[in-house]
């Protein structure tokens, strides 16, 4: 209801795809999920199993653009990855990034460790996806980890996403992109509420 809300106020929904290219493009500073030149830009991402999301796809459809789902890949929650919806999501058109393989804090990992979780999941997803096509990251917890940016650079990955909130432009670094935490049980009043705090704050994004 809250999306619906969001688009019938005049919020275009954008792919991650996108969003890095107008990183690339545009050189007034931006939110993280709204860009308002000439219109605002609501970019969606979900993490964790795909199976949670899979529903998504009627509305994503809808919309004409791609959700990003950030899968992990291993056991969490006592859920493991549903390899039936991911494959479902590829069909029609989700945006696949990596988020680990077990969903540890890498805080608390080495960084071989953190390595090793990276890489892994990336392997996994490109079982489904194709060689070379799996190329963002979100990191577990949205945790700020500069270990994590930089391996992600080094496994050839072209963004990482955190909930570290803030503005971000074309000196943005991909590989630490900020974002807005959302919930999916929010009500529309709660949406509404968010995004008026959001704008009194005299933030561009939602």
């Amino acid at each position: 209801e809250w999306l619906e809300w969001l688009v019938s106020s005049h919020y275009q929904v954008c792919s991650l795809t996108e969003t890095l290219q107008w990183i690339e493009k545009w050189k007034e500073p931006l939110d993280p999920c709204v860009f308002w030149n000439p219109t605002r830009r609501v970019l969606l991402t979900f993490d964790d199993h795909p199976q949670k999301h899979v529903g998504a796809t009627k509305l994503m459809e809808k919309l004409g653009t791609r959700f990003t789902s950030y899968v992990c890949t291993g056991e969490y929650r006592g859920v493991s990855m549903d390899t039936g919806a991911l494959a479902e999501m590829i069909v029609c058109g989700w945006e696949i990034g990596a988020h680990t393989n077990s969903h540890h804090d890498l805080a608390g990992l080495s960084e071989y460790e953190i390595a090793m979780e990276l890489a892994t999941s990336k392997m996994i997803l490109e079982e489904f996806t194709g060689k070379g096509k799996v190329l963002d990251f979100a990191t577990p917890f949205g945790r700020q980890e500069p270990r994590a940016q930089r391996i992600c650079k080094e496994l050839g990955f072209r963004s990482l996403r955190t909930t570290d909130q803030g503005m971000i432009g074309p000196k943005t670094d991909p590989c630490w992109l900020p974002s807005r935490a959302c919930d999916p049980r929010w009500g529309l009043e709660e949406c509404k509420k968010v995004v008026a705090e959001i704008e009194r704050e005299g933030e561009r994004v939602a």
